[in-house]
């Protein structure tokens, strides 16, 4: 049995998805853990005119139309307006960032209890998230490939995403988000490729999250939720496990 047959789908969720993957790399020396407060909604971000509380009303329409993102159905609209949206551009431009409330943890001895517990001190305020970003044994960094995706959990899109997922090449573990879905790739990003693997990943919005890449990029590095979150339900649940032969990751990049 490989490490990528050690979880089942259904049965195992975010933090177990996470020990296989350091399980998978035990030249994994450090990672970082962080436990953001949740961003808050646009309407909290900026004091918006009535004409852009009209915008964003057709943007909720659009979206639930559209089944597009909220901030994409948001600049479709804004586009359209016949006035200028100055207060929802600087909303947009909100960042929750990374280097707050960090925690760096050997991976060694590392036990999902832990994390779990860790989470049970959290606020409801809060989330607790896994940085892509690892310090190897030999000093180098690296990412874990993370991707959060936009398009609704459905049979048919849980199809969509695996295939997208072998078009990328990346072996790794298919999470339902509680409204979409989470991915952790197995085979670790160096430095140098986290850019590309981003902007790879980026040509497939709005089936990924454009506004999730964005934050991203700003931070350098990724980050996807291991916990519960209100709203959401309980942490992301294993739904599918891609490259169960093992074989060498094939990127197309």
């Amino acid at each position: 049995m490989t490490y990528l047959e050690t979880l089942t789908p259904d049965h195992s969720d975010a933090y177990d998805v996470f020990m296989a993957v350091l399980r998978a790399n035990p030249t994994i020396a450090n990672i970082t853990l962080f436990t953001p407060h949740l961003a808050p909604l646009l309407l909290q971000r900026a004091e918006l005119t009535s004409e852009e509380l009209d915008v964003v009303q057709q943007a909720l329409s659009l979206k639930a139309a559209t089944s597009l993102p909220f901030w994409d159905a948001v600049m479709t609209m804004s586009m359209r307006a016949a006035a200028p949206t100055i207060g929802i551009f600087r909303a947009a431009t909100y960042h929750n960032p990374i280097a707050d409330n960090l925690q760096i943890l050997p991976a060694s001895g590392l036990a999902s209890s832990q994390l779990r517990a860790i989470e049970a001190t959290l606020t409801p305020d809060k989330i607790l998230a896994v940085a892509s970003k690892v310090e190897c044994k030999d000093g180098a960094i690296r990412h874990i490939p993370q991707i959060d995706f936009h398009c609704p959990d459905t049979p048919a899109t849980r199809d969509i995403v695996v295939n997208l997922l072998e078009v990328v090449g990346h072996r790794g573990y298919l999470l339902a988000s509680g409204k979409s879905f989470h991915f952790y790739g197995v085979d670790l990003l160096a430095e140098d490729e986290f850019s590309n693997f981003m902007g790879r990943i980026l040509l497939f919005s709005p089936i990924v999250d454009r506004a999730w890449i964005a934050h991203q990029l700003i931070e350098g590095q990724t980050a996807l939720r291991l916990s519960s979150r209100s709203g959401y339900g309980a942490p992301p649940k294993l739904v599918a496990i891609t490259g169960l032969t093992g074989a060498a990751s094939k990127r197309s990049y």
